[in-house]
């Protein structure tokens, strides 16, 4: 018998789960984590509990939450250990801020959208304990620099494919990770690398010392035969549509042509 209860209404939870929590006492069974889950993000539904050993499965990308009308299922709160870390004499507690936090922080507060809060968040972090609060806004422009190279690069020499994009959020990696296992090639410096599992489900390879541009590259297995018949499929269609019109241009002609000889 599963430790979960109401899988067919909503999705598991492990007690161990760092990302999300649920409070049982707030949950309405209106399935709509599960909805959310098996439709938009495409988790639940393509596991069975009975084949993970009764494990739940999930790349912690919080949507359940997001969606819970309730608030049965919010995130994991860590403010207690921060509370234990600046209460610690032996301890200094460093606070990295996103942009995007400055513009965004004010509205939890009730303030307009878009509110521009750095210095109030810079104030308010060291009054709570902050030792150092640091900014990340410089990191942040290179790397959209650096992304941007690369999208140029991408598509003035064509040696990368595309499209490109890019995300902060760990949870896509994650789902790659468990359900696309196979497909991935490692390069190093590029020239190709081995590599192996780390942590169960992820990859990681040895480097030596200095640096380094390590890239991991995704191919669908089969994926010059399925391309070689989206191809064809493709050509076929054309073709098709093209002998259509061409038998329909043929009888317009023609008949023009009797009507004319009649005349």
């Amino acid at each position: 018998m599963s430790k979960h209860n109401f899988t067919d209404i909503r999705v598991p939870i492990e007690p161990d789960n760092p990302s999300i929590v649920r409070d049982e006492t707030k949950c309405i069974k209106c399935g709509q984590c599960k909805n959310i889950c098996t439709e938009s993000i495409g988790v639940a539904g393509r596991y069975d509990l009975e084949l993970t050993g009764d494990t739940a499965i999930c790349i912690h990308c919080g949507q359940c939450a997001n969606v819970c009308p309730a608030g049965s299922i919010t995130e994991k709160y860590e403010y207690q250990d921060v509370r234990r870390a600046v209460a610690d004499p032996d301890k200094i507690v460093i606070c990295s801020t996103s942009p995007s936090v400055r513009a965004a922080l004010g509205e939890e507060f009730g303030m307009a959208d878009g509110s521009f809060v750095q210095g109030k968040m810079v104030a308010l972090l060291r009054r709570l304990g902050a030792d150092y609060v640091l900014d990340t806004n410089f990191a942040a422009d290179m790397t959209i620099m650096e992304e941007a190279s690369e999208l140029v690069e991408r598509l003035t020499k064509g040696n990368r494919p595309i499209p490109q994009f890019t995300s902060c959020c760990p949870a896509w990696v994650k789902f790659a990770e468990i359900y696309y296992p196979k497909g991935w090639t490692a390069y190093l410096d590029g020239v190709e690398a081995p590599y192996f599992r780390a942590d169960y489900v992820l990859r990681a390879m040895v480097l030596p010392a200095g640096t380094h541009t390590v890239e991991f590259r995704f191919r669908a297995p089969h994926y010059e035969l399925l391309s070689s018949l989206t191809l064809i499929s493709s050509l076929l269609l054309l073709g098709g549509v093209a002998a259509v019109a061409g038998a329909a241009g043929y009888r317009a002609y023609k008949k023009r042509k009797d009507n004319d000889g009649q005349q």
